[in-house]
């Protein structure tokens, strides 16, 4: 259909930006928490009352009365607020702390499994990618439930080597 003037085409409607979904998981050799997707930006209060909360079940399924796991997420605001070292000394038995006084430094995905399984992740959403929102929720499900634990075993082996690597390139990137 053609227009006789510029005022009578309708205006179309857009997004002007894409729809995003976040979402956060734990992994490690021992196996994985559910994934939590959440709304917003990540305050230090819904990564506490949301995500943490949320998860310390999962730690006890799958680490049981063990003491021998830490805790490890990069240096996100939310992860270094003090409420959040706080909740954590009180809920979990060994973390890394993150923040001014902490001992994670700010923007460290080199060393955190978590980073190398999005990636995966990422890899397996490529060939098919979800139309909606909801399909990417019910595929990043899918291949998280049926992501072989040896692969993430493997990734987890590879820490000691990020770790080494880092102290290598005194905090510099890697590759």
């Amino acid at each position: 259909m053609w227009a006789r003037n510029i005022g009578s085409v309708p205006p179309a409607e857009v997004d002007t930006y894409s729809p995003k979904l976040k979402v956060w998981g734990g992994a490690s050799a021992k196996g994985k928490t559910k994934l939590i997707f959440y709304d917003g930006n990540l305050s230090a209060e819904k990564y506490q009352n949301e995500i943490l909360k949320a998860a310390k079940p999962e730690f006890k399924r799958i680490f049981g009365a063990s003491r021998r796991w830490w805790n490890y997420h990069d240096g996100a605001s939310a992860q270094k607020a003090a409420t959040t070292n706080k909740w954590l000394k009180d809920n979990v038995p060994n973390h890394f702390t993150s923040g001014p006084k902490g001992v994670v430094p700010a923007k460290s995905a080199d060393l955190n499994i978590v980073e190398h399984v999005w990636g995966y992740m990422d890899g397996e959403l490529l060939d098919n990618p979800p139309k909606t929102l909801l399909a990417l929720k019910r595929r990043l499900n899918k291949i998280w439930r049926e992501m072989d634990l040896k692969m993430i075993v493997k990734m987890a082996d590879g820490m000691k080597k990020r770790l080494l690597t880092v102290v290598r390139t005194k905090g510099e990137w890697t590759e």
